[in-house]
């Protein structure tokens, strides 16, 4: 499968009452902005991003703010991926909703590196009406940036446990450009330099009878001493 990362943020908030709309399938209907709302609160990721894909135009929309400013990953159809840990490592790192509900409505932009507003922490109690934002929505795909100034690990035949040698360790940036390589050693370890000027968007695995394994940047927790299994 083809992976996309979206994030989205409210640019351009609206201060029209939620309560005061009138109710649609999707949301609501503002009469002030004679525009239909999407209501997202209720939506899953995958159903977040389908819409967003798959809208022409500018979406008004309502969202928890802990919806913002944090990546949505979509996945096209194409071959399916073989296992890895890079699994276990992006499941770390998901987290649930607060108990306490935020919400945002307003223009939400998906912008590339830091997000063009930034939602601060509630201090004090407030209302529903104050914890939410309405507007429109835009979608662009992040960029990904080096989480350290080193890419290494080691490369192991996970069903044995052995090490790999002489395995391709490539880098590709979002374009497909390959931005660096390295063979593993005897001892199965990688060591690439990550300099400021790279952004790093997988990291591609191949040796001879193995099957190819790929890692995302975006998936991984930190870029040093990774474990990165593969199989016949």
């Amino acid at each position: 499968m083809k992976k996309r990362v979206f994030q989205y943020t409210i640019a351009e908030p609206c201060h029209e009452s939620w309560g005061a709309m009138t109710p649609t399938e999707k949301g609501r209907f503002c009469n002030s902005c004679a525009k239909p709302v999407v209501d997202f609160t209720k939506m899953t990721d995958r159903q977040v991003v389908n819409y967003m894909t798959s809208a022409s135009g500018s979406v008004c929309g309502r969202m928890h703010k802990q919806q913002l400013n944090r990546d949505f990953v979509h996945l096209e159809e194409g071959r399916q991926p073989m296992f890895s840990l890079r699994a276990v490592l992006l499941g770390t790192a998901l987290s649930t909703f607060s108990a306490l509900p935020a919400f945002s409505q307003g223009k939400v932009a998906a912008v590339k590196g830091e997000v063009a507003v930034a939602i601060e922490p509630d201090t004090t109690a407030a209302t529903p009406e104050e914890m939410t934002k309405i507007g429109e929505l835009a979608i662009e795909n992040p960029v990904c940036t080096p989480k350290d100034s080193v890419f290494s690990g080691k490369v192991v035949n996970y069903m044995y446990d052995s090490r790999l040698g002489e395995v391709h360790v490539t880098l590709f940036d979002e374009e497909g450009n390959e931005i660096a390589t390295t063979l593993t050693n005897e001892e199965g370890q990688f060591f690439v330099t990550l300099t400021k000027d790279m952004q790093p968007f997988r990291a591609v695995f191949t040796k001879d009878d193995y099957f190819e394994e790929v890692y995302y940047f975006a998936e991984l927790l930190t870029t040093r001493d990774l474990t990165v299994g593969m199989s016949h």
